[in-house]
C-alpha cells in the first residue's frame, strides 16, 4: 500500500521532502495541483528526487500542469496518470506546455514531429552563418521551466530530412555565462513545442522592487522592535547611607491571586501541594515462645472440715509459672479419729487432678512434689488446701521465634513518611522557584497506610507502605522584599527612604498559620541602611530613552547621589531603554563617616 500526499500550491519545498520523510511506505505518490511553486524549477524537482532517494522511497507524481510534467520528465520522476491509474505516462502522451508568459504573442501552430522531420541547428557551431527561421521564434527553454538554459532553433525540413538527435549537445549562447550542467531537450519537446514571434513581457523588475520594498519594510519594523525591547540597562547609584533596624509583620494570605496594600501589612502568596508515596521495612525485634506448654499430675489435701470444689480454669503458681486444672476437682472433707494415745488425728480428704502451663517452654517441667499454690480462692481455702506434684511435669519445650512489635511498626511508619515527604518536596520544587518556604508554615499528612503485619504476628521484617501529602503556604521573595520596604518607608524620619541591599539582615518567622484561612502571619526583625529620599519613580521616568551623555547629567544633579555609572545592553546600544521596566536602580551603601 502506498502513501498519497496532496500538495499545496503555494507549498515549499522544504515542507513537501519533510512530509517525504514522514511517509512509512516505500512507494510515495504525490499529487500537485496545476501551477504549483514546487514544480517550476527544476532545482526543486532534483533536490525533491535526492530527498527521497536519500529514504528510500520509490517516487511518483500526478500533475495536470504541462509544464511541471515536462520539468518532472528531465529529472527522471515517473509522471503517473491517476490516483486509480498507476502506471507512468509514457513522453508521446504528455500534453504540450502552455507558456505563462506569452499573452501577447503570435502562436502559430506547425505538424507534429511525426508527419515531417525536425533538425536543430545549435547557435555557436562552427562559422557558417544560422539558417534562417521558417516557422517564427522558436520557443525558450525558460517556458518550460528551465532557468539559464541553451536556446536551440528549429526549423522545418523536408519529410526527407533527418530526424532530430534527441540528445543535443548543450550549447553556450552568445553573450552569457556558461552554463554549468546543461540540460538536454529530447526529440518530443522540440517537436511539440509551437513556434513563436512576438516579444516576451518581463514581469521580474516589478517583483524584484515590490520584493525590495516589503524587504525594507521588514527591516525598519525590526529595527524598530530592536530598539524598544531589546535593551536593558542597570544604574548603580552611589548614596550614604545610616544603619536602621525595626520589626516588620506581614500576613501572607493564598485566597487572593494580587493585592494592593498601600500599608505593606499585606500580600499574596500560595498554597503548595504535592504528594509522595514510599514502602519502608525494617527487622522485627519482639520475641515469642512458640514451645509446647509442660502438664503433669497433682496431689490435693483439704484440711477443712468440708469439701473444697475446684473449677476446670483453676490456676496455681510455681516457680513464677502459671498452671490451670484441666477438669472440675472436688477434694473431700478432712475426717477425725483418737489414736491409741487418745490424741485426736485430723485426716485431710485427698485427691488428684490433671493441669497444663499456661505457656510453653521446658521451664514448666516440674520436679515430682513440688508445691503449688492456688490463686483465686478464700484465704482459708488456700491455707488449708494444698497441691503438689505427684510426679515430674513433662512435655514443656522451647522455640524463640521474632514477632512484630509496635515499636517496629512505629520505625516503619516513620521512615516510609520521611522518604515519601522527601519525594513531595521534590515534586513541589519547581513551583518554588523565587519563593519563600518556612519549615513552621509546612505540614505533612498521611493519606492512606497499609503496614503488611500487626503486632505479634510471627516474622523477621515488618514494611509500611504510605502516601503522603505535602502542604505548604509560600512567598515570592521580590514581593516580600518589596512589602517590606514599603512599611518600612512609612516608619522611617521625614526626608529619608529605605535602601534595601543584600547585605540586608532580615530574620523572619511565622507566628501564625492558618490553614483553613489559608493565611501566614510572618513577623521580620529588619536591620537595612537609610539614605535622603530620592524618587525613584520620577528618576526612572527621566532616563527613558535618554543618551548616555544625557543621563550622567540628570544622575549629577541628584544631591543624594554620590556616584552614579550606567550599563546598558547590548553595549552597543547608544541610550537607555524606551521602557521603564528594563530601567534598573541598583543602590550601593556609602556609609557615613
Amino acid at each position: 500500500m502506498d502513501d498519497i500526499l496532496y500538495l499545496e500550491v503555494d507549498e515549499e519545498i522544504p515542507s513537501v521532502i519533510d512530509k517525504l520523510k514522514q511517509q512509512t511506505t516505500e512507494q510515495v505518490v504525490l499529487v500537485v495541483p496545476a501551477g504549483a511553486a514546487l514544480l517550476s524549477s527544476v532545482v526543486n524537482v532534483k533536490l525533491l528526487k535526492r530527498a527521497a532517494e536519500k529514504a528510500k522511497k520509490r517516487l511518483g507524481i500526478i500533475t495536470t500542469d504541462p509544464i511541471g510534467r515536462h520539468v518532472v520528465g528531465q529529472v527522471g520522476i515517473p509522471i503517473l496518470a491517476s490516483v486509480k491509474d498507476r502506471r507512468p505516462i509514457e513522453s508521446a502522451r504528455i500534453a504540450k506546455p502552455a507558456d505563462a508568459e506569452t499573452a501577447d504573442l503570435d502562436l502559430r501552430p506547425t505538424e507534429s514531429a511525426d508527419e515531417q522531420g525536425v533538425a536543430v541547428h545549435h547557435y555557436g557551431e562552427g562559422s557558417a552563418e544560422p539558417e534562417p527561421i521558417k516557422h517564427g521564434q522558436p520557443k525558450l527553454a525558460a517556458s518550460l521551466g528551465f532557468a539559464a538554459r541553451p536556446l536551440v532553433e528549429t526549423a522545418v525540413k523536408s519529410p526527407a530530412m533527418p530526424k532530430v538527435d534527441p540528445e543535443p549537445e548543450p550549447i553556450t549562447p552568445p553573450h552569457h555565462e556558461p552554463v554549468e550542467e546543461p540540460v538536454k531537450i529530447p526529440s518530443y519537446v522540440a517537436a511539440s513545442t509551437p513556434q513563436l514571434t512576438g516579444k516576451v513581457r518581463r514581469k521580474g523588475s516589478l517583483r524584484w522592487k515590490l520584493l525590495v520594498g516589503l524587504a525594507i519594510a521588514a527591516l525598519l519594523a525590526t529595527s524598530g522592535a530592536s530598539a524598544y525591547y531589546l535593551p536593558h540597562a542597570t544604574v548603580n547609584l552611589t548614596v550614604v547611607t545610616e544603619p536602621y533596624q525595626s520589626t516588620v509583620n506581614v500576613t501572607v494570605d493564598t485566597s487572593k491571586q494580587s493585592i494592593s496594600d498601600s500599608t505593606g501589612k499585606t500580600m499574596s502568596g500560595d498554597h503548595v501541594e504535592a504528594t509522595g508515596t514510599s514502602t519502608k521495612s525494617v527487622t522485627t525485634t519482639g520475641k515469642k515462645d512458640v514451645g509446647t506448654p509442660a502438664s503433669g499430675t497433682v496431689n490435693f489435701s483439704n484440711g477443712l472440715g468440708q469439701s473444697v470444689k475446684l473449677t476446670k480454669g483453676t490456676a496455681m503458681t510455681a516457680s513464677g509459672l502459671t498452671f490451670t486444672l484441666s477438669a472440675d476437682v472436688t477434694i473431700p472433707a478432712a475426717t477425725a479419729s483418737v489414736d491409741g494415745s487418745g490424741s485426736v488425728v485430723v485426716n485431710p480428704g485427698t485427691t488428684t487432678g490433671s493441669v497444663g502451663a499456661s505457656a510453653p517452654g521446658d521451664a514448666g517441667n516440674l520436679a515430682s512434689g513440688t508445691t503449688l499454690t492456688l490463686q483465686g480462692v478464700s484465704s482459708s481455702v488456700q491455707s488449708k488446701v494444698s497441691a503438689t506434684a505427684a510426679g515430674a511435669f513433662t512435655g514443656g519445650t522451647s522455640k524463640q521465634v521474632n514477632v512484630v512489635s509496635q515499636t517496629d511498626l512505629d520505625q516503619a511508619k516513620q521512615s516510609a513518611t520521611d522518604d515519601a515527604t522527601t519525594q513531595a518536596k521534590q515534586s513541589a520544587a519547581g513551583s518554588l522557584t523565587g519563593k519563600t518556604v518556612l519549615d513552621s508554615a509546612t505540614r505533612v499528612s498521611v493519606v492512606t497506610e497499609t503496614p503488611s503485619a500487626k503486632v505479634g504476628d510471627e516474622g523477621d521484617n515488618v514494611s509500611d507502605a504510605l502516601t503522603v501529602k505535602y502542604e505548604a503556604i509560600v512567598f515570592d521573595d521580590a514581593q516580600f522584599r518589596s512589602t517590606v520596604a514599603t512599611q518600612l518607608n512609612q516608619s522611617v524620619p521625614a526626608g529619608k527612604m529605605v535602601v534595601l541591599t543584600s547585605a540586608d539582615q532580615v530574620t523572619t518567622s511565622a507566628t501564625n498559620t492558618d490553614w483553613s484561612a489559608g493565611t501566614l502571619a510572618l513577623s521580620s526583625a529588619v536591620t537595612t541602611q537609610l539614605s535622603s529620599e530620592i524618587d525613584t519613580t520620577a528618576l526612572t521616568k527621566s532616563l527613558q530613552g535618554k543618551s548616555l551623555s544625557a543621563a550622567t547629567g540628570i544622575l549629577a544633579k541628584q544631591s543624594a547621589i554620590q556616584q552614579a555609572s550606567v550599563d546598558v545592553r547590548p553595549g552597543w546600544f547608544p541610550w537607555l531603554p524606551f521602557r521603564a521596566s528594563a530601567i534598573q536602580l541598583h543602590f550601593v551603601q556609602a556609609n557615613a563617616q
